[in-house]
């Protein structure tokens, strides 16, 4: 096979590059004898070829065009927030932290439609020459350097020069050291000739910024830490409580509602943001904005919890426990999903009646037809957080379930459950059983700990499995004798 050098800022390798590959990759794969033209096998498998490459490279062209139309509109909202020309040192007069708060959420939009873009030989060639900052032309030499890149090398790094030039901006603003997140190589000098950007900013322009609290911008440190470690590829523990995304906490949520209905491209949500806080509360039956088997006060650390609190008091260093609206708002979701009772006609994957039968139960139930229920791919948003509120929540709607009465009327169940006959396709509602959490053996301890700080441990029983097959049967003995009813008990 041979290595195609294409020009990134071209089109993709068409047609007749990938033919001069079907000869050998047909050799390889039938034999000396299939490659004779005048051979029908041969003329069926380059018809194939031609109709595979050109689907792919068709699909590709239009997710090409997709991420470009994301990613432009991204970078006008940066825009908008920062200031039209900002990398010339021509920020908003009306430049706040939360405007910095609302640009990241738009730059990990930015960034994840990367993908497409390319630089040059070119481009690499000017990338490889550092700025020395301390030179007094450094800044004049930076927007040199920038002039000289290609759209494309621009838009790769278009992130880490916004990022540095926000935080920058606070640190001139409050005379502080920057704080520069881990970053490495290349995107961490990025970074800092966007701090070197910031601080070319006319005084009189910092002067008419509002002075921000402190706590505004330790939110705005965490969620460009969360930034840096989506883009490094690093998935951070959840930290619960103190680092859910600040975006949607305290004075910010009617901003943040309002955005993640205008713009979010988010799916299954949609009729869930327009909600409050206290709908959703009413919506999923936790009065009290969280499940019945939550702890109310916890502490950043189980073994700072005293011996015998069991959540419902507080005491000294606790933390009240809340769920923030965008936790609610999946929690919404991912109950509308799983009482749904609809599945997806998928002819023809059952060949014969025989191998249905034969086959087992998850595929002749068809468990896979049912409605997905959420990718937790973004960093940052408390996904260990969701994920255990929403087994607490299973667990306080079983309970509800069961207490109730038919002769009360199905209008005293909360509204999300209110008109189910099924649970995940199944009829009985939400079923009698253990909760099964299946993590990598690193994220046992962890996760651990996260069930520990926010579960009531009178209400629910957690037994870990042992990465250790010698103590899986008595493991199996704890879940098996557990004094709680079998939905009461996590097994990790």
């Amino acid at each position: 096979m041979r290595t195609i050098q294409a020009d990134p800022n071209a089109d993709f390798v068409g047609m007749a590059t990938w033919d001069t590959e079907l000869y050998a990759i047909v050799t390889h794969v039938l034999g000396d004898g299939a490659v004779d033209e005048e051979r029908a096998v041969y003329a069926v498998v380059k018809d194939w070829w031609h109709s595979m490459i050109s689907a792919l490279l068709d699909t590709n062209r239009k997710y090409k065009i997709r991420a470009l139309h994301k990613l432009l509109k991204a970078e006008k909202r940066v825009k908008e927030l920062l200031g039209e020309n900002f990398l010339q040192s021509d920020m908003r007069t009306d430049f706040t932290v939360k405007d910095a708060r609302i640009a990241i959420t738009a730059l990990k939009r930015y960034s994840g439609c990367l993908t497409w873009q390319g630089v040059t030989l070119e481009d690499q060639e000017i990338q490889s020459k550092v700025v020395d900052l301390t030179r007094p032309d450094a800044l004049e030499k930076i927007r040199a350097r920038w002039e000289q890149l290609s759209d494309m090398a621009k838009r790769k790094e278009f992130c880490q020069l916004a990022l540095g030039w926000m935080q920058g901006i606070l640190a001139k603003k409050l005379n502080k050291n920057v704080q520069a997140p881990d970053l490495e190589g290349e995107d961490l000098i990025v970074f800092h000739y966007g701090v070197k950007m910031a601080d070319a900013v006319p005084r009189s322009q910092l002067d008419a910024m509002a002075t921000p609290e402190l706590r505004e911008v330790e939110q705005f440190e965490r969620q460009l830490q969360d930034f840096s470690d989506m883009w490094l590829g690093r998935d951070r523990t959840d930290d619960g409580l103190s680092t859910a995304l600040s975006l949607f906490e305290g004075d910010n949520i009617e901003e943040m509602r309002k955005i993640f209905f205008t713009e979010s491209e988010d799916i299954g949500v949609e009729r869930f943001a327009k909600m409050t806080e206290a709908e959703l509360h009413v919506y999923l039956g936790i009065p009290n904005g969280i499940p019945a088997v939550f702890r109310k006060y916890t502490a950043d650390e189980p073994g700072s919890i005293p011996v015998g609190n069991f959540g419902n008091a507080s005491f000294e260093g606790a933390e009240e426990v809340e769920l923030s609206w965008h936790q609610e708002v999946w929690l919404a979701a991912m109950i509308g999903l799983s009482v749904n009772s609809a599945q997806a006609d998928v002819e023809g994957i059952h060949h014969t009646e025989e191998g249905l039968n034969n086959a087992p139960m998850a595929i002749r139930e068809k468990w896979g037809t049912n409605p997905g229920i959420a990718l937790l791919d973004e960093v940052g948003l408390g996904k260990t957080m969701e994920t255990i509120a929403g087994i607490a929540l299973l667990q306080t709607l079983h309970k509800v379930k069961q207490d109730w009465k038919p002769e009360s009327g199905r209008d005293k169940l909360p509204a999300c459950i209110r008109s189910a006959e099924t649970f995940g396709g199944r009829q009985g509602g939400i079923p009698d059983a253990p909760h099964l959490i299946v993590v990598p053996t690193n994220l046992i301890d962890q996760w651990a700990s996260e069930l520990r700080r926010f579960l009531n441990p009178t209400a629910v029983d957690l037994i870990v499995v042992s990465t250790s097959a010698k103590k899986w049967k008595s493991d199996m003995d704890r879940l098996q004798s557990s004094p709680q009813p079998p939905y009461r008990r996590v097994v990790l």
